[in-house]
């Protein structure tokens, strides 16, 4: 095999269109990312070693439109040293109609997007082979959701209501900063699956950080189970009465129609 060390260089990236997808295992559905409009540069692009020995950073700066909807800028540092893979990602995500995410994260979260005001997404998150570490600043308005789950030999997904409303009330702040002005940050901590491409690892710790932003946590996780167990034991309890009363009406109606029987063959 023949090896060539490439000396420093620079790539343009120009108008460009990139599509990620990805196939759910338990959705079986395919969810999409989509960035139109892309141009960028590389610097620093080499695989010398004498040249990571004089500069060891590769950088990339680039502006591209999400989803075809909003603006996107996001910025790379790649430490070509580093033997862990280290690298650093800062970025900024404009204003878009929070809808949108539904061709995401409707496959791969099992999650219907109802309604989003996406004001702006910034975020600054250190990465190696390994794992990430970082944290972003969601800002947002009117988020509602609907929680979905998978129905054997179906297709389609089919809502949890009980479980959406829950998660509506305790769970899903709907406004980022909310009414005392104060925004939830979302701290991002994700280890890397060995298995997980680039494009995968980008996405799932942004993720990690829009969970808290949005106000579920470990915490809230917890009280939302309650909550559930809570309900869930009350729908039961109100079932059962039912079932009785209507057998305690059926019970009724069975001595109404033997005592009218009884006494049409007493009339006989």
């Amino acid at each position: 095999m023949l090896f060539i060390n490439v000396p420093r260089c620079s790539v343009n990236i120009k108008d460009a269109k990139i599509t990620y997808e990805e196939t759910d295992a338990t959705t079986k559905a395919t969810g999409q990312i989509l960035f139109t409009h892309t141009n960028g540069y590389f610097l620093n692009v080499t695989n010398d070693d004498d040249q990571k020995r004089r500069n060891p950073y590769m950088k990339a700066f680039v502006t591209t439109k999400f989803m075809d909807a909003a603006p996107f800028k996001v910025n790379f540092k790649f430490n070509l040293a580093a033997k862990d893979g280290a690298f650093n990602y800062t970025g900024e995500l404009g204003a878009f109609d929070g809808r949108i995410l539904d061709k995401l994260v409707k496959p791969l979260a099992m999650v219907h997007v109802q309604s989003a005001d996406i004001d702006k997404l910034d975020f600054n998150i250190d990465a190696s082979n390994y794992g990430g570490k970082g944290s972003l600043q969601f800002y947002y308005r009117n988020l509602n959701i609907q929680l979905l789950k998978k129905v054997d030999g179906k297709a389609e997904l089919q809502n949890q209501g009980l479980l959406s409303k829950v998660a509506n009330t305790l769970i899903i702040a709907k406004d980022n900063p909310g009414s005392n002005g104060v925004l939830r940050d979302g701290p991002v901590s994700l280890e890397r699956e060995p298995d997980a491409s680039f494009f995968t690892f980008l996405y799932k710790a942004l993720l990690d950080g829009l969970k808290p932003s949005v106000g579920y946590t470990k915490k809230t996780e917890g009280e939302v189970n309650t909550a559930i167990v809570k309900v869930s034991n009350l729908v039961t309890k109100f079932q059962k009465f039912e079932d009785d009363r209507k057998e305690r009406k059926k019970e009724r109606q069975a001595r109404k129609d033997s005592i009218k029987k009884a006494k049409q063959n007493s009339g006989n």
